[in-house]
């Protein structure tokens, strides 16, 4: 490996050599200001290093009142928008920007104090689930929150009996950490699971903010640092909306930064252990500072096993990612303190993860090994997809429902990669010259290597998916990177305000481009108006009306199908039905299957085959308009409900028949 790098530096100085001039000086100052230690110096008045109170009180209130003003506009954006006008563009995206400028203003200023950075960050992180909850005040927006929402019900239904089987979401059962917690808070605050479920969430927000500033600051010995960290780990795509669901990556994700930050200055302590030398001069004063350095391992050890075994009954993902980070931190600390490997607390929390990891997946009736094996197909088949040639590739911004993205946004999206990609080597080469000596950090240039790759999954068809997956959690080591090429680039002794304005445009650019990003093809997951098999835009106040309707005149707990996923969902939540899928059934029966779109004998053989009670139909799907001359014209199928666009049909008759 030294004799690679050897190499390549061989290379790059000959290369440099025949270079334009300009070009020279340009790289020679990068590469000065790579490893200029004095960047984060400011020389502050005596008075600036004392916190002055009624000026923060002063700027916290401006801010408050300037994001209450920007959520409000949001808000109209998101009424006009769901009427079918322009708000989206018009509102939404300039009040987001302004909030995001103000506040990247804000925290590159090198004056402002560390309680102000805790404020501001917290403000924004809040604000923007706020949006989210703007959006949708009344109900869950999202297919998958109403699984989760499903299994919550569930368990306040069985007296809390954990592991109880959710047909819709089958792995939920098994990784009940977040409906835990709704469902205890549920029980002592006597709000409804809907309302827990948005606090517990929000709470979950701010936990993931204050463990990642606490812990960039803890690596980096800077707050300015920490928090511009902090602030562009809010410009993975996944922050602005997807960590905002109810979903157990939300409550996961501040589960794996907390035990990163509880574990991180333990390295320091387990190494300062074996390093005492008692000898009979110092022996009663050294005695007693490794007492306190093993009260001090011991406490932590504690508490990180009790995170840990949170983490690993609520996400299995993000419990697959921390064995991932863990395994790399100890390989990087083997090659510094070999000596003192052993005696890592890491290398014993990655055995105890590894542990409680195979406990929770091989337990019986787990369907997450069947899951694992089919998604590392899917990705095999996407990698081939994307060597084959360009015939195989996905075209971006492309759009399979209908929906487009205007153009100015796709260029704030791609504006946004291109910034990202382009600080990252500089950032990267920042932490490997200033912070070499830290195995934290090392892991962190190790890791978001890996988010070069991922752009480039996203070329193929399930590869664009699971790249966005993995977003949020490649976004934990690539921050950083971003915030040491932000400050190394403008350093403190020489930036001015209209540097200040110019970064914080740039960074903005790169916040706006990840909602878009996020927001998917025509911004569908935000409020707009009804649009089929669009996300969020299907679930709305007519197919939920009907699912009340069975609830409320017919038993619960019948065999019932729908023509489509978001149907099949709402009346297994709110209308408390048996919506019978092709993985709860273990048969053939899938919505496309009743659309109408196969002959009469197959209609009957899925029918049957699935004891099917009754049948959900969306006229506004093109596919289940045959479905409904099929049905009218027997003589054996009911109409029960017919809202103009909903109908029910009892089809017991024909299913049960022989």
């Amino acid at each position: 490996m030294k004799g690679l790098i050897t190499y390549l530096a061989l290379v790059y100085a000959r290369c440099l050599t025949i270079c334009p001039q300009a070009f020279q000086r340009l790289m020679y100052n990068l590469d000065r200001r790579t490893c200029d230690p004095d960047a984060e110096k400011y020389f502050r008045r005596h008075l600036d290093t004392v916190v002055a109170w009624p000026t923060l009180l002063r700027n916290e209130c401006a801010f408050f009142l300037l994001y209450a003003s920007l959520l409000g506009i949001s808000a109209y954006g998101f009424v006009l928008s769901a009427h079918g006008g322009p708000g989206l563009e018009r509102y939404f995206i300039p009040a987001v920007s302004i909030m995001f400028g103000c506040s990247a203003w804000r925290l590159i200023w090198p004056a402002t104090s560390r309680y102000e950075r805790l404020f501001l960050l917290c403000l924004l992180g809040s604000s923007c689930y706020a949006l989210k909850v703007m959006a949708s005040p009344l109900h869950f927006s999202a297919v998958v929150e109403l699984l989760h929402w499903n299994t919550v019900n569930t368990l306040l239904k069985t007296d809390h009996l954990l592991f109880t089987r959710n047909s819709l979401l089958l792995v939920s059962s098994y990784y009940p950490g977040l409906e835990i917690v709704t469902d205890a808070f549920c029980s002592i605050s006597g709000l409804s699971p809907f309302t827990s479920g948005l606090i517990v969430t929000g709470c979950a927000r701010l936990l993931l903010i204050l463990s990642f500033f606490l812990l960039n600051e803890q690596l980096f010995k800077s707050s300015r640092i920490a928090s511009l960290a902090t602030l562009f780990y809010m410009a993975n795509p996944h922050f602005f909306f997807f960590d905002a669901q109810y979903r157990y990556e939300s409550l996961a994700l501040p589960l794996l930064i907390l035990v990163l930050w509880l574990l991180e200055p333990c390295q320091i302590l387990s190494a300062g252990i074996g390093s005492i030398k008692i000898n009979r001069y110092n022996v009663a004063l050294l005695d007693t500072y490794r007492k306190n350095l093993r009260q001090r391992l011991v406490g932590i050890a504690l508490l990180t096993t009790l995170v840990l075994a949170g983490l690993t009954v609520t996400h299995y993902g993000s419990d697959f990612y921390l064995l991932v980070f863990l395994l790399v931190w100890t390989l990087v600390y083997s090659r510094q303190q070999p000596a003192a490997l052993w005696r890592s607390l890491v290398l014993h929390m990655l055995l105890l993860a590894v542990l409680l990891a195979l406990i929770n997946t091989l337990r019986p009736i787990n369907p997450l090994p069947d899951h694992l094996s089919t998604l590392s197909n899917r990705i095999g088949h996407n990698l081939i997809s994307v060597v084959q040639g360009p015939g195989k590739l996905r075209s971006l911004f492309a759009s399979y429902t209908g929906l487009g993205t205007p153009v100015w946004l796709r260029l704030c999206a791609i504006a946004s990669v291109s910034l990202i990609l382009i600080c990252f080597p500089f950032g990267l080469l920042c932490l490997l010259r200033l912070h070499r000596l830290q195995s934290l950090a090392r892991t962190f240039a190790l890791l978001a290597l890996c988010y070069p790759l991922s752009l480039i999954l996203r070329l193929g068809g399930f590869g664009a998916a699971l790249a966005d997956q993995a977003a949020a959690f490649l976004f934990i080591p690539l921050a950083p990177l971003l915030a040491l090429a932000c400050v190394q680039l403008f350093p403190v002794r020489t930036m001015c305000k209209l540097q200040v304005t110019i970064v914080a445009g740039l960074i903005t650019i790169i916040l706006v481009g990840s909602v878009v990003i996020g927001a998917g093809p025509g911004m569908k997951l935000w409020p707009d108006a009804y649009f089929s098999s669009a996300a969020g835009r299907s679930i709305e106040f007519e197919r939920m009306q009907a699912a009340l309707w069975t609830r409320t005149y017919l038993p619960s707990g019948n065999q019932l199908a729908a023509t489509d996923r978001v149907n099949q969902v709402l009346q297994a939540t709110y209308g408390e039905q048996h919506s019978v899928t092709m993985i709860a059934a273990h048969s053939h029966i899938a919505p496309h299957a009743l659309s109408g779109r196969t002959r009469s004998s197959d209609e009957l053989r899925i029918m049957r085959q699935g004891r099917l009670r009754y049948l959900v139909v969306d006229l506004r799907l093109e596919r289940a308009r045959s479905s409904k001359e099929l049905f009218q014209a027997s003589t054996y199928v009911n109409t029960i409900f017919d809202s103009g666009d909903m109908i029910i049909y009892d089809i017991g008759a024909v299913s049960h028949a022989s």
